[in-house]
């Protein structure tokens, strides 16, 4: 599928330079969805490292073992969808197809909840992809299994006895050998607690700590990110591709160069991940909101930084996006910064958001003409909120700037309708 959010032509050429771990970028998707669920999230963490120890006891290989803690970690990544597609791992997978870096794991995970042999040839599975589908499959009913009012050692005997009685449902046999003999000892049992769950996971992709993603991967990575984020809600659905767009245009007009106009996107792209703490009836409200929920609605941006500046190498990306309500005369959030201290990337990122923010609907009013938004930048602009020479660039482009909003919001909307389909 083509992911280009605008045309080509637009695109400076990729530059070398950034280079993020893998692993972080990974776990950071996993934060996102504790932000959401953090029930979720902890069972997702139990279900990776239960499926680590049988995966492992099949002697496949550390890389297969993090594979297998990776797709774990990213099943439930369609809870972020708005229901009823939200408890699907079909809905899970096709997210995970958007990004080179989870590609490969979305057959695993597409086949993981209900794994049945015709599941995996239907999904065109490799053996190896299958076992580990079947290992996910298996973790899952055993951490179900597992009552949390008693401690876990206490049980195991009884719960190994009735994984090995569900295990007659067709798994392979070499799966079903190696949890018979690695669920006999203590730490198989430990390992599905909660202490220092974070730590263990770690250690288990310790080995991962050199694997660099370059920029053009971690904009693709940030495609998915944005589009679990703006799938949540049809008042979102097109958000964060249309800002991305833009400012990647605004900035090529600027004097940045090549990889600070990629990593602009980038920014801009998850400029608002932090939303994930925002409750939907929130953002779906058609009315005005209390005091209470416009602080919660503020708090996203806050957040959005906590989550990229936790990934090293993001740490600038962080804060251009975590600015992108912050205004020149000292008025915005989450810092209260203003003039000089507000970088020029993040005023880029800033105008891009309130450009495409203005012509969208919203619960509360319909989006506005490109005109009447170009009014309104130009009065924010005079009053001194946000860069009069930013402003000027969209004024004196518009219609190019309108017609890549257009283009990249109609990408995004026809990304998440197949996400979403229902099969």
């Amino acid at each position: 599928m083509e992911l280009r959010a605008y045309p080509a032509r637009f695109v400076p050429p990729p530059q070398p330079g950034l280079t993020i771990p893998k692993v972080d970028l990974v776990l950071a998707l996993g934060r996102a969805i504790e932000l959401l669920d953090a029930d979720l999230s902890a069972q997702q963490k139990r279900v990776a490292l239960i499926a680590a120890n049988i995966v492992g006891a099949m002697g496949l290989g550390r890389a297969e073992i993090a594979r297998t803690i990776m797709a774990a970690l990213l099943h439930g990544v369609g809870a972020l969808a708005p229901a009823p597609h939200g408890n699907s791992t079909a809905v899970s997978a096709r997210f995970l197809e958007i990004s080179p870096l989870t590609r490969d794991l979305a057959p695993i995970v597409a086949a993981s909840r209900d794994f049945q042999p015709a599941i995996g040839m239907r999904l065109g599975l490799t053996l190896n992809d299958a076992l580990l589908a079947q290992a996910l499959h298996l973790a899952h009913h055993v951490d179900e299994a597992i009552d949390p009012a008693r401690f876990v050692l206490a049980q195991a005997a009884e719960r190994r006895n009735g994984a090995l009685e569900f295990t007659r449902t067709g798994l392979d046999a070499r799966l079903v050998d190696a949890f018979a003999r690695t669920s006999h000892a203590d730490s198989f049992w430990l390992d599905a607690t909660n202490f220092d769950i974070d730590t263990r996971i770690r250690a288990r992709l310790s080995h991962m700590a050199n694997a660099q993603a370059d920029l053009d991967a971690v904009q693709d990575f940030a495609r998915l990110y944005s589009v679990l984020v703006d799938a949540r809600s049809p008042y979102t659905a097109t958000h964060s591709w249309g800002v991305a767009a833009v400012a990647n245009f605004i900035a090529s007009c600027s004097r940045f160069d090549g990889e600070t106009v990629q990593q602009i996107e980038i920014a801009a792209q998850l400029h608002d991940i932090g939303k994930l703490v925002v409750p939907s009836q929130i953002i779906e409200k058609p009315a005005n909101l209390t005091v209470e929920e416009f602080g919660t609605v503020r708090s996203h941006a806050y957040f959005t930084g906590t989550l990229l500046s936790s990934v090293p190498g993001l740490e600038r990306i962080a804060e251009w996006a975590k600015g992108h309500h912050e205004k020149l005369d000292g008025t915005g959030y989450p810092m209260g910064l203003a003039g000089a201290r507000i970088s020029p990337e993040t005023r880029v990122i800033a105008v891009a958001d309130q450009f495409v923010a203005l012509t969208e609907d919203r619960p509360y009013r319909a989006g506005l003409s490109g005109q009447r938004a170009l009014e309104m930048l130009g009065e924010a602009a005079e009053r001194g909120a946000i860069d009069r020479q930013i402003v000027a660039i969209v004024h004196e482009k518009f219609a190019t700037v309108d017609a890549i909003r257009r283009h990249a919001q109609n990408v995004e909307r026809d990304e998440i309708k197949t996400i979403l389909r229902a099969h």
